[in-house]
């Protein structure tokens, strides 16, 4: 049990605090591949919900307890290519994303803390890469991007910018996926509500989210 208590002399035990890991991926990559100018068929994507498992999460977060999953779905718009015929149409995937909920050291006994996956283009590189940037400019528009470039390991990143009890997205091209989350627990000793602590769970925590990701997405 993670909540406030009493020992027997009357003094309250201290909630400990989170302790963040290193990504350990599991399984390899899963060699996912389409035709130039093409997204792969809904039919071929990966399980989101499988894409982080219980081990891999605990390796990012060990404290992590009462993980579960929601599978999330896509609708997945593809222009068609006027030339060949090929394409067209709106698909919708429904494992494209998972809502992964679970608990983090706090004063109170409940799920805390989510993570949350979004695979929202699976494709040629080109077109992923278009995908990709046009994701950035509406969320740049909406409230601004911090550049990671290729600090995590894929082609390029970015986030939301920092603030408090803000939940924080991480958008990368490589395949072309997003990570979220939030945690009311304090990380780092920060206040769980600071941009501090919003800033410390991407840098630690979705920062090792996106290296899962990417060993399988790659």
């Amino acid at each position: 049990m993670t909540v406030t208590c009493l020992t027997l002399a009357g003094a309250a035990c201290s909630v400990p605090p989170v302790e963040a890991g290193s990504a350990r991926p599991t399984g390899g990559a899963l060699g996912l591949r389409t035709e130039p100018g093409r997204y792969l068929q809904g039919d071929r994507w990966p399980d989101a919900c499988r894409l982080l498992t219980d081990g891999e999460l605990k390796a990012i977060l060990p404290q992590a307890e009462e993980v579960s999953r929601k599978p999330r779905g896509l609708n997945l718009t593809d222009i068609p290519d006027f030339l060949t015929g090929k394409g067209g149409g709106t698909e919708h995937i429904a494992k494209a994303g998972c809502d992964l909920g679970f608990k983090l050291p706090d004063d109170y006994d409940a799920p805390n803390s989510a993570i949350s996956i979004m695979v929202n283009a699976i494709a040629d590189p080109a077109l992923a890469a278009k995908a990709y940037r046009q994701g950035k400019a509406q969320d740049d528009k909406i409230g601004g991007v911090v550049e990671l470039g290729k600090e995590w390991g894929a082609k390029e990143c970015y986030s939301s910018k920092p603030t408090a009890g803000s939940q924080m997205r991480v958008s990368c091209h490589t395949g072309h996926f997003e990570t979220w989350g939030h945690t009311s627990a304090e990380l780092a000793g920060a206040d769980a509500y600071s941009a501090a602590s919003s800033e410390a769970f991407r840098d630690k925590v979705l920062s090792q989210v996106v290296r899962t990701l990417l060993a399988k997405m790659a």
